[in-house]
């Protein structure tokens, strides 16, 4: 038998990075799933960034060192170039 722990957070969208996707000051859900199931392109995820703190952007791709790339939803956020690639142990849910 397989015993499965789930983390659920919830945190509060502080800008529009994700804007039409997720509206600013909406209350988001989080949940640590990537523990037992892969990060996939356009899943949306919750990451704690080491030079821009706490970000929610959608996955790009993850590249063949399992480096994961992302993306905002709008033409105002950081680009995939300048948050460049992160570890899953950044990986917040």
């Amino acid at each position: 038998m397989r015993i499965f722990k789930f983390c659920l957070k919830i945190w509060k969208v502080a800008n529009n990075s994700m804007f039409t996707h997720i509206q600013k000051y909406s209350v988001v859900l989080v949940i640590q799933w990537f523990s037992i199931r892969q990060i996939k392109p356009r899943q949306t995820i919750l990451i704690n960034h080491a030079k821009y703190g706490f970000l929610i952007k959608t996955v790009a791709f993850v590249d063949h060192y399992g480096l994961i790339w992302c993306k905002g939803e709008n033409a105002q956020c950081i680009t995939i170039e300048k948050l460049g690639p992160i570890g899953k142990n950044d990986v917040i849910g």
